[in-house]
């Protein structure tokens, strides 16, 4: 089609049929510009751009290998000659061997890799499958009163793929296939340099839900290229991103045969990769997910809705951004019989250690890793026993809950047994010295709200719901010691200094990203509750940064904002107050880049007349790693201005909808934080700030000092 064809076609036809959004005129010249590129610098091995777009299969990719750069190239320079990248050349790592005697005098062999500290950061290249079918345009819903609130999963999956990008350097490369009916090469292996990161929010945009699950040939597509020369001793990522059941009838996973087989079977990876399985909503098929992961020596990772968008991807950048190593091979001969193991990728500042069964009288001899850089004796042997037998329980648990669902059998009919077990496994290790072993423990039962998810987990085991594939991502992550989210605190022992200054570099970035749109159903009242399910400081409160609008016009941040100081308004501060939580995380939503407030806090924007509403009508909220929040409590006014919103401040006395609250709004509020450290000075400080509830309302705080922090 020719440019003056295609505005006659766009004239009559001003709106794009999938969307309903306008086509832009502009558009035509720069396609055309980029086909007469492309059609330049390959001749005649590519006709036009809309081929290069829409690849059908993975046999088309492979005769078309030079279209990644051709394509970035046209594009301002996104990605670079492979030759540019050099190959992952990793840190040695030392090893470690010790025999240990349990209780009931069996035997086991504790082999141990540890990575030094600190290092290089050498870079990636992440290998994205997105599930673009039918099922992915349905909202993931969180339940909030008698109402619900929620985002599209395919939205789910780009605003997580856009925070982990923003994450990235130039020394990363992101490749993007898109699947349904067929697979698509959505974006060629491109350099994350800003160019590149722009390119691959425009393929992000493209995205949409419609047709089958072809999970077969997007694991397919993903191997063909970290198999591809390109990748070649490079740290490769693959990560398949889907919420659902594969469809069976799109060759050649037909007559009967199954998906999992097939890919076992069939697809070969000649370059050593990790490929990860992230299961989106809580009806994703969880064993397959499971299966796929371990398949790609890799985890399982579950988000059921937009609250866990940031806690998930954020985690899985900041660990594959810590990568030290892609592992060794360890030696070890037991009884005369050598036997090997690969120990798999390693991060700046942990240990990946092993516990084997040793059969009875076992002689352990010839350790031996020629790649290693030294041997240690391995600390911690207690820990990674209870470790280990953590993992084990879940496995059975999670045993035992598939073939319940197999038979039909109701789920809550063995949910005794199953809590019993994990009453057993409390008690064997309750008296543990070890803060980690304390802290997996708390993961089982525990009086602070948001933790022993792993318990909480029993109750919601059946057919689509979040039980199960929480256990699975849970149990990869225990046994893999790796981080996967912001509040376990069994997992979070994981943590490095490293990785958490990743972390707080992908929270940063989720702050600026904008929120996808946010469906709502049903009513959702002032009084709602959400902290069962993070555990925050109780209360209607604001990060840190936040520019608050000062009576000279200047702004300042809320956190440094101190008694007598006045606010836009003539308003003088009474109190400044400090929220700390030992709880690692807090759910808040991102109004803006420069304003991220807890979901329930009434807000209204500059200018409008309206009623007061919440922000979790506006964005979806997501778990955030803070441990600090804040607010004001003013002598008059009690009405704060930050980037173009108003925010009512604690001790109000408003009696509107939904401005009225019997404890935010009233002098009851005022007198907690009088009995706080710092009140006489103006400025309250919660060491570890817990709302009591009655009724399922607030109705106060607690400074509950004496729970144990998480270091």
């Amino acid at each position: 089609m020719n440019e003056g064809t295609y505005r006659q076609v766009i004239a009559a036809n001003p709106l794009c049929p999938t969307c309903r959004a306008p086509i832009s005129r502009s558009v035509p010249a720069i396609n055309i510009t980029l086909r007469d590129l492309v059609q330049r610098l390959l001749g005649s091995t590519v006709a036009t751009v809309a081929t290069v777009a829409t690849v059908p299969t993975v046999a088309t990719v492979a005769t078309v290998p030079t279209v990644a750069t051709v394509a970035t190239v046209a594009m301002g320079g996104a990605a670079s000659a492979s030759a540019s990248f050099e190959p992952f050349r990793g840190v040695r790592l030392q090893v470690g061997a010790e025999t240990h005697v349990c209780a009931d005098d069996s035997r086991i062999l504790h082999l141990q890799v540890k990575a030094p500290a600190d290092g290089e950061e050498e870079g990636a290249d992440y290998l994205l499958a997105i599930d673009e079918s039918g099922s992915m345009g349905s909202i993931a819903w969180v339940q909030v009163d008698k109402g619900r609130v929620g985002v599209e999963r395919i939205e789910l999956v780009k605003h997580m793929v856009a925070t982990m990008a923003a994450m990235m350097t130039p020394r990363d490369r992101v490749a993007i296939v898109g699947f349904s009916d067929r697979v698509q090469l959505r974006l060629p292996l491109t350099q994350m340099t800003d160019s590149g990161k722009a390119l691959l929010k425009s393929r992000l945009e493209i995205l949409r839900a419609d047709g089958c699950t072809n999970i077969y040939g997007a694991v397919e597509q993903l191997a063909s290229i970290a198999s591809s020369k390109d990748c070649a001793g490079r740290r490769i990522v693959g990560m398949l991103l889907t919420d659902g059941i594969p469809t069976e009838s799109i060759p050649p996973v037909t007559g009967g045969r199954r998906t999992m087989p097939m890919i076992q079977e069939r697809i070969k990876v000649t370059n050593p990769w990790t490929m990860h399985a992230v299961g989106f909503s809580s009806d994703v098929n969880s064993s397959l997910l499971e299966q796929l992961a371990a398949w790609g020596n890799g985890r399982m990772l579950f988000v059921p809705s937009g609250d866990m968008v940031s806690t998930n991807g954020i985690n899985l950048a900041a660990y594959e951004k810590t990568v030290a190593s892609k592992g060794i091979t360890v030696y070890y001969t037991v009884n005369g019989t050598r036997h090997s193991m690969h120990t798999g990728p390693v991060a700046f500042g942990t240990s990946r250690d092993f516990m084997i069964p040793l059969p009875v009288g076992a002689v352990v001899s010839g350790i031996d890793a020629p790649e290693a850089a030294g041997f240690i004796i391995p600390p911690e042997g207690d820990r990674h026993l209870c470790r280990q037998a953590f993992v084990e329980l879940l496995t059975q648990i999670i045993g035992e809950g598939e073939r319940a669902m197999a038979v039909y059998r109701d789920i809550y009919t063995i949910l005794p047994e199953l809590q019993a077990r994990l009453d057993a496994f409390h008690a064997r290790y309750a008296k543990s010295a070890d803060p980690c072993t304390q802290a997996m423990l708390r993961d089982v039962t525990s009086k602070v709200d948001g933790e022993q998810q792993v318990r909480l987990a029993l109750g919601f085991l059946g057919q689509n719901n979040w039980g199960m594939p929480y256990l699975r991502a849970y149990r990869d992550h225990m046994r893999d010691q790796v981080c996967m989210n912001f509040k376990d605190p069994g997992l979070k022992t994981f943590e490095t200094p490293r990785f958490l200054a990743c972390q707080a570099l992908g929270d940063a970035a989720f702050a600026t990203i904008p929120p996808p749109f946010l469906h709502k159903q049903g009513y959702v009242a002032a009084t709602v509750d959400y902290s069962s399910a993070f555990n925050n400081s109780g209360g209607s409160c604001f990060e840190g940064s936040m520019p608050v609008v000062m009576a000279d016009g200047s702004t300042k941040a809320i956190r440094d904002i101190r008694k007598g100081d006045v606010v836009k308004g003539g308003s003088k501060v009474r109190y400044s107050v400090e929220f700390n939580a030992y709880a690692p995380s807090q759910p808040m939503a991102q109004l803006t880049p420069k304003v991220a407030v807890t979901p329930w806090h009434p807000c209204r924007r500059v200018g409008e007349a309206g009623a007061w509403s919440f922000p979790a009508n506006h964005v979806q909220y997501a778990a955030r790693p803070l441990k600090t929040v804040y607010n004001l409590v003013l002598e008059s006014g009690h009405i704060v201005e930050a980037d173009g919103y108003t925010f009512v401040t604690l001790g109000h006395g408003f009696q509107e909808v939904p401005l009225v609250h019997a404890f935010f709004g009233t002098d009851e509020c005022i007198k907690a934080l009088e009995g706080q450290p710092g009140a006489a000075e103006g400025r309250p400080v919660y060491e570890n700030c817990v709302a009591i509830k009655k009724d399922g309302m607030i109705v106060g705080w607690e400074d509950q000092k004496a729970e144990c922090a998480i270091a």
